[in-house]
């Protein structure tokens, strides 16, 4: 940390199979990246109450909540975060359609998505011009 800031941007991974979360964060980790998995919501927005996310990554399908109420309750704790949302199989791409007009700043991928394509839109997300740390809160 830097005057009190941090450098690094961080990352919440959330899926209700918290072993594909915890895979993505060690990957991301590897790749330098401050990543942590869960494997619910409520447990993400506990965390992020100490700890803000800059880049929430989590599937469409997140129970108990609806990936758009737990991204607009992340947004609330963390008003900077991205949101990416992601459908691992083709069955669920209705669900994000219906997200799209409602969650028209999230980023949206379609199922099925593959491990590489995700890294890649997270990458992506975390280094696009408009990208901001979010701040320690006090």
């Amino acid at each position: 940390m830097i005057s009190g800031k941090r450098v690094q941007p961080r990352i919440f991974l959330a899926d209700q199979e918290y072993v594909l979360a915890s895979m993505l964060a060690g990957l991301l980790r590897e790749k330098g990246w401050d990543a942590r998995a869960f494997g619910s919501p409520y447990e993400a927005l506990d965390a992020a109450h100490s700890a803000p996310p800059d880049l929430l990554v989590c599937d469409v399908e997140i129970p108990p909540l609806s990936s758009l109420e737990f991204a607009k309750r992340m947004r609330h704790e963390s008003p900077r975060c991205k949101v990416l949302l992601f459908s691992t199989h083709s069955g669920t791409n209705c669900l994000l359609e219906s997200i799209r007009s409602a969650a028209k700043d999230f980023i949206l991928l379609f199922g099925p998505v593959h491990l590489h394509e995700l890294l890649n839109q997270i990458q992506l997300a975390m280094t696009s011009p408009n990208f901001q740390i979010t701040e320690e809160p006090a």
